[in-house]
C-alpha cells in the first residue's frame, strides 16, 4: 500500500512511563547479576537461571529505552488509513481494510484497541495477520483513541461511528444473574468447610497434637480418602467426604480464598444451581482420579479438586461471553493464574505437599462439563439451560454429603484404635534408634503393632527369643486387625521375623505355618531382602 495521504493526527508515546519501566527492568537485572556473583560456590546450573533472567531483563530495558529515545511506538492517522510505527517495523492499513476498533482487556485493564483486517490494502508485513492491535501506550487515553479511530474510519468509509467501549460494557450486562452481585452460595460453602474443620478438631484422635493440625490417623477416622482403607472396608462414601476435610487451618484458608476468587466471577455467570453442580462434579472427579492414580497408602483430603473444577468450568464457560469484554478476559486470566501452577505441582501426599491427581481430575471434570454447557447454551439466554437438572443434582449431592457424614459418624468408633498409633514425627529413623527407644514406644503405644515389632527387634538382638516371640505375636495380631491402615508388607515382615525366632527355638513346624503366607506373597509385599534370606536359609519356605 502506498500511503501518500495527508497526515491528520500523530499520537506520541508516554516516554516518561517507558523510561520508568526500563529503569525498573534494568534494576531487576542488575540485582540478579549481583546476587549470582555473590554466590561463589554455586554450580553452573544454579547460575544459569539467574544470569539468564538478568540478561533478559537487561535486554528488555535496552529495548524499552530505545523505543522511548526513538519515539516508538508512534501512531499516525491519515485521510487514507493508519500508520503504526514500532521498533519491529511499520504497519500501514487503509481505513476500508479495517473493521471497527474494539477494546481489548487484560483483567479489568483496557490494554489495546483491536480491529480485524478485512481488506487487502495493507503493507506486506501485515498481509498474513488477521488483526491490527494498537497498544495502550500513547499520551492520549485509550478510550479517547478508540473513539477517534472509529470516527475517522466511519468518515472515510461512510456510516456512523459506534462507541465500542460503551457497547462492550453494555454487552457485559447481558449474561448471568440479574439482581444478585454477592456470591452467597460461595460464602455458604466456605462456612460449611469451616464447620467441618471445627468438627475435625473436636473429634480428632490426637488431642495432644498440634492445635490446628489433626493427624493423618484422625483424618482417616473422619472420612479421608485412602485407597487401602476404601478397598478393605468398602467405605466408598469417603470419595464424597474427603473433599470436605482439610489438613490444617492454612489448608482451609487457602482453599477458601481460591473458592472466593472463582465464586465472585463464576457464580453470577452460571447461577447457583450450576455453580454447585460444578463444585460437586469437580470434587468427585478429583477424588476418583486420586483413588485410581495415587499410591495405596496415600491419604488425601481437601476441596482442591472441587475448586479446580470450578476454575476449569469458569474458563470453559468464559467463551459464552462476548469477545473483548472485561469480564471474559478477567475470568480467563484468573482461571489461568490458578490452574497453571496448580496443575504443574508434583503428585505427592498430604501435608505441605499437593495431591496433583485430585487437581487434575477436578480440572478435567470441570472443563468437560463447562464445554458441554457452552455448546448447549443459547445465544439469547442469560443463564445456561437445564437449570432444573442442575438443581436436582445439587439437592442429591447435599443428601449424599449428609449421608456420608452420617456414615462417618457411625463408623467412627471402629477407627478409635488409630488414636494409639505412633505419630509420624516420633517413628525411629535408624536401627540403633529403634532398639534404643523400643521399650518406651511399646509402653507408650501398646496398640500400635510397629511398637511391638521394634521391641521384638531389640529383644532378638539381645538373645531373648521367648520375649521376642511374645512381642512379635502381639505385633502380628495388631497388623492383622489394622490391615485397612497398614499394608501387607508390615504383616509379612512380622511373620518373617516370628518364623526366624521360632526356628531358633526349635519350633520348625510352627515357623513354617507362620511363614506360609509370605512364601506366596507378591514381590511388592515381601519382607526386605536380608530378612527374606534368613527365612530361606532356615529352609522355611520349602
Amino acid at each position: 500500500m502506498n500511503d501518500e495521504a495527508v497526515v491528520e493526527q500523530v499520537h506520541l508515546p508516554r516516554r516518561r512511563k517507558q523510561l520508568g519501566i526500563a529503569a525498573l527492568c534494568a534494576g531487576i537485572g542488575l540485582l540478579a547479576v549481583f546476587g549470582a556473583l555473590r554466590t561463589p560456590d554455586a554450580g553452573l546450573l544454579q547460575l544459569v537461571v539467574p544470569l539468564g533472567g538478568a540478561l533478559f531483563m537487561l535486554a528488555l530495558a535496552v529495548l524499552i529505552a530505545g523505543g522511548a529515545a526513538l519515539g516508538r511506538p508512534r501512531l499516525t492517522l491519515t485521510r487514507s488509513g493508519v500508520v503504526l510505527e514500532t521498533l519491529f517495523g511499520t504497519r500501514i492499513v487503509a481505513w476500508d481494510s479495517l473493521s471497527a476498533f474494539e477494546p481489548t482487556y487484560y483483567g479489568r485493564r483496557l490494554v489495546a484497541a483491536t480491529a480485524a483486517i478485512v481488506g487487502q490494502r495493507v503493507n506486506r508485513n501485515l498481509r498474513r495477520r488477521k488483526k491490527l492491535a494498537i497498544p495502550n501506550a500513547f499520551q492520549t487515553p485509550i478510550e479517547t483513541l478508540i473513539m477517534e479511530l472509529n470516527g475517522r474510519r466511519a468518515h472515510a468509509v461512510g456510516g456512523v461511528a459506534v462507541d465500542t467501549v460503551a457497547a462492550a460494557r453494555e454487552r457485559e450486562t447481558t449474561y448471568g444473574l440479574v439482581r444478585s452481585r454477592a456470591p452467597w452460595l460461595t460464602f455458604a460453602i466456605c462456612a460449611v468447610l469451616a464447620g467441618v474443620f471445627a468438627g475435625e478438631l473436636a473429634y480428632r484422635l490426637d488431642p495432644g497434637g498440634p492445635r490446628l493440625h489433626p493427624s493423618v490417623m484422625s483424618l482417616i477416622a473422619l472420612g479421608a480418602e485412602n485407597h487401602r482403607v476404601i478397598l478393605a472396608t468398602g467405605e466408598w462414601y469417603r470419595l464424597l467426604m474427603a473433599p470436605l476435610l482439610h489438613v490444617d487451618i492454612a489448608h482451609l484458608v487457602l482453599n477458601c480464598i481460591a473458592l472466593l476468587m472463582v465464586g465472585y466471577i463464576f457464580e453470577r455467570l452460571v447461577g447457583r444451581a450450576w455453580f454447585f453442580a460444578f463444585f460437586v462434579v469437580g470434587g468427585l472427579g478429583g477424588a476418583v482420579l486420586s483413588f485410581l492414580v495415587n499410591p495405596p497408602a496415600l491419604t488425601s483430603v481437601g476441596a482442591s479438586g472441587a475448586i479446580m473444577g470450578l476454575f476449569a468450568g469458569a474458563f470453559a464457560s468464559s467463551f459464552r461471553l462476548p469477545a473483548g469484554t472485561r469480564v471474559r478476559s478477567r475470568m480467563q486470566m484468573r482461571s489461568f493464574q490458578v490452574l497453571i501452577p496448580s496443575l504443574l505441582a508434583p503428585a505427592t501426599s498430604i501435608g505441605p505437599q499437593i495431591d496433583f491427581s485430585a487437581h487434575f481430575g477436578g480440572a478435567l471434570a470441570g472443563a468437560l462439563l463447562g464445554f458441554v454447557l457452552v455448546k448447549a447454551w443459547p445465544e439469547d439466554a442469560r443463564l445456561p439451560p437445564l437449570r432444573a437438572a442442575a438443581a436436582a443434582l445439587s439437592i442429591a449431592s447435599v443428601l449424599l454429603f449428609a449421608a456420608s457424614s452420617a456414615a462417618t459418624a457411625a463408623h467412627y468408633d471402629r477407627f478409635k484404635v488409630l488414636g494409639g498409633m505412633i505419630p509420624d514425627g516420633q517413628l525411629p529413623k535408624t536401627l540403633p534408634e529403634m532398639q534404643a527407644r523400643s521399650a518406651a514406644l511399646s509402653a507408650a503405644y501398646p496398640r500400635d503393632p510397629r511398637s511391638h515389632l521394634f521391641r521384638a527387634t531389640a529383644l532378638a538382638a539381645g538373645n531373648d527369643p521367648p520375649a521376642a516371640e511374645r512381642e512379635l505375636r502381639l505385633a502380628l495380631s495388631g497388623a492383622q486387625d489394622l490391615r485397612f491402615v497398614f499394608d501387607a508388607r508390615l504383616e509379612n515382615i512380622t511373620r518373617a521375623m516370628l518364623a526366624v525366632v521360632l526356628a531358633e527355638e526349635g519350633k520348625q513346624q510352627d515357623a513354617k505355618a507362620v511363614i506360609a503366607p509370605v512364601c506366596s506373597a507378591p514381590p511388592a509385599d515381601r519382607p526386605p531382602e536380608p530378612l527374606l534370606k534368613g527365612v530361606l536359609a532356615a529352609k522355611l519356605c520349602e
